[in-house]
């Protein structure tokens, strides 16, 4: 899992929608000259998603949804799909110690076994990472939420602002 370790200065992410990949967040600013770790979830064949963080400080870079099976995504009905709790403002940034130096390119992956469900509803999506851990803390940046657990774990990312012809092709996206 990645674990917050500080918190950068708030940036405007690029967030992009579309029907090859289905969700895309760049945040701009910082990269790494040593290049950028992904942390990958896979739970089977038909779903991938991976989080770039800078090799050096940790900070994000970008979450791409690559693929995702019409199994996990779900209309998020009458519950409330975006977060209520306070959040802080800025990008996070998260604990790369852990990592073995990046001497080849198979050293940059970190994948974990879990399985990512995207959830939207009404001009919002919401990507559980399949921790069934409570949220405790937010990180907001532009329209992007990080959710993190009590231990500082990465559990969930929220878009808030989507259009409807968005929330349309997240809806019905299929891997």
């Amino acid at each position: 899992m990645l674990v917050l370790h500080h918190i950068a200065p708030e940036v405007q992410p690029e967030v992009s929608i579309d029907e090859y990949v289905p969700l895309a967040i760049d945040v701009p600013g910082e990269r790494s000259p040593g290049g950028v770790l992904y942390w990958r979830l896979r739970h089977d064949p038909t779903t991938l998603m991976e989080v770039g963080v800078c090799e050096g400080s940790g900070r994000l870079q970008s979450i791409t949804l690559t693929a995702v099976d019409r199994r996990y995504v779900a209309a998020a009905g009458t519950k409330p799909l975006l977060t209520t709790r306070v959040e802080v403002r800025g990008v996070p940034c998260f604990d790369v110690s852990s990592w073995p130096p990046a001497d080849d390119f198979r050293s940059r992956f970190r994948d974990e076994d879990l399985q990512p469900e995207l959830l939207v509803g009404a001009g919002a999506c919401g990507l559980d990472f399949g921790t069934r851990l409570p949220p405790v803390q937010a990180i907001g940046f532009g329209a992007v939420r990080c959710l993190f657990s009590a231990q500082g774990e990465l559990i969930r990312v929220e878009i808030d602002g989507l259009h409807d012809g968005e929330q349309r092709m997240l809806s019905n996206f299929s891997a």
